[in-house]
């Protein structure tokens, strides 16, 4: 479960991320939706460098 933080560093870059793996999986399916919602800013998301762990 914890790699979907990967997913969500790079679509909500500009925030702080400080999920716990309980808060990841009641959120997973809206973080999901939200992935999709913007997936249209995927050349912006691809610039963003991850180093969450």
């Amino acid at each position: 479960q914890t790699r979907v933080l990967h997913i969500v560093g790079v679509n909500l870059s500009e925030h702080v991320i400080t999920m716990d793996e309980e808060y990841l999986h009641n959120s997973k399916f809206t973080i999901l939706n939200q992935i999709d919602e913007e997936h249209s800013q995927k050349s912006v998301m691809q610039q963003r460098t991850i180093s969450m762990f």
